[in-house]
This record gives structure tokens, sequence and C-alpha cells, in this order.
């Protein structure tokens, strides 16, 4: 089947996304091919830029932030989010058994952990549509109200890169080959 969508190429790029492939390959060594096809709107990737620094700040761990990002693209069926989540929690030194029980259970040890699992496969494969026990476990789990409101929005980038990497078929980096199993 032929792709309908084509990345950009550096030349095609705004000056502001220019800045942004930049700061990307001077962090990552690479820019990400999903970053290509995001930069075909320079708003809109200007605004996921925004708002995925708005995540990376948000009051959850790097565990916590992988562990949304993962359960999410794992209930939307997305490789290219699983291998490259994969690849950034191995890059961030995150538990990789951890790593699997997220992606190979409904139960995980740690209650926390467990109860912010649950409530975002919930939120994802319910869309919204949860039980109060849902946000009541992860309350009393010690999270708060705000996170609950950095999860969704969590979700909703992931589930944001999700419906493009699938629908435009979008091939996986070769960094993260190697990392996902």
């Amino acid at each position: 089947m032929m792709k309908l969508l084509n990345p950009v190429t550096q030349q095609q790029l705004s000056k502001d996304s220019a800045a942004v492939f930049t700061q990307t390959k001077q962090a990552l060594g690479f820019v990400p091919n999903l970053y290509r096809y995001i930069a075909l709107s320079d708003d809109i990737f200007k605004q996921f830029s925004q708002m995925n620094n708005a995540f990376a700040n948000s009051s959850f761990s790097a565990l916590e932030r992988e562990l949304i990002q993962l359960t999410t693209s794992k209930v939307n069926q997305c490789n290219y989010c699983l291998a490259g989540h994969v690849y950034f929690s191995k890059q961030q030194n995150l538990n990789p058994d951890l790593i699997k029980s997220i992606l190979s259970t409904d139960k995980l040890e740690d209650r926390k952990l467990d109860a912010l699992n649950c409530l975002c496969r919930a939120l994802v494969k319910e869309r919204g549509s949860i039980s109060e026990e849902l946000i009541s476990n992860f309350l009393e789990q010690g999270y708060n109200q705000a996170q609950f409101i950095e999860l969704i929005m969590g979700i909703c980038l992931k589930t944001f890169t999700n419906l493009l990497s699938k629908s435009a078929e979008i091939d996986i980096d070769q960094e993260f080959l190697y990392q996902f199993h």
C-alpha cells in the first residue's frame, strides 16, 4: 500500500520547526520520524512541542510519565510509540522488569503505580466513561486532582501520536528497533 502522507524535509521546515528539530537532535542524537509528520503543520508542531514540554514538567515522575505513555500506546495498539517509549525508558535507566510488567500484565506490584496504570488503561479503553472506584483508588494511593488532569493531558498527547503513527504508517526509527522485542 502506498503511503499518502510524506514527512517534511529539512528544507521545508519553518524557522521555528527547524529550531525544535535542532534541539531534539541535540537532546536525543536524532529526530524521530514522528516529528517529521507532525511538522507538516507548523502550528500543530509548535503546540505539540509546548504540550509535550508541559507534560514532561508535570508532577509525575519519569517512570509515571512513561507508564502513561506505554499504557496508552499499548491499549491503542501503536507499535511505533511502544518502540519509542521502550527506548526512552531504557535511556532514562528505568527498571526494565517494571517496564515489561507495564507492557505485559494488568496488575503491578507497586499499588500506587498499579492505581495509575489501571486508571490510565480504563480512561483510554472506555474513552473517559470510568467508575468512581478507579478515581477513588487513584486518589487514595496518594495522587491528587491536579494529577488526574495531568493524566488526561498525557493520554491526549499520546493518543494524538498513536493515531498519527498508525494512520500515516510511520516507519519505526532505527534507534528504536533494537530496543523493542
